[in-house]
């Protein structure tokens, strides 16, 4: 049951829900109890940080605000 609840929760944020909904959706009172099965994974932080970074790529060429 505990590997369900830790997927259900890493699976939800990166599909981009918040710590706060996902721990709704858990029954959470409590945002440190969600914050223990919600991990980002590696190639969503990769991904994220691409996307920052050509946004500010754009920007600085003046392609972008």
């Amino acid at each position: 049951m505990h590997d369900l609840r830790h997927s259900f929760a890493s699976d939800a944020l990166e599909m981009g829900a918040d710590l706060t909904m996902i721990g709704r959706m858990l029954g959470h009172s409590d945002i440190k109890t969600t914050a223990r099965y919600a991990h980002l994974k590696r190639e969503n932080v990769r991904l994220s940080t691409n996307l920052v970074s050509e946004k500010i790529s754009a920007a600085l060429l003046g392609g972008g605000k």
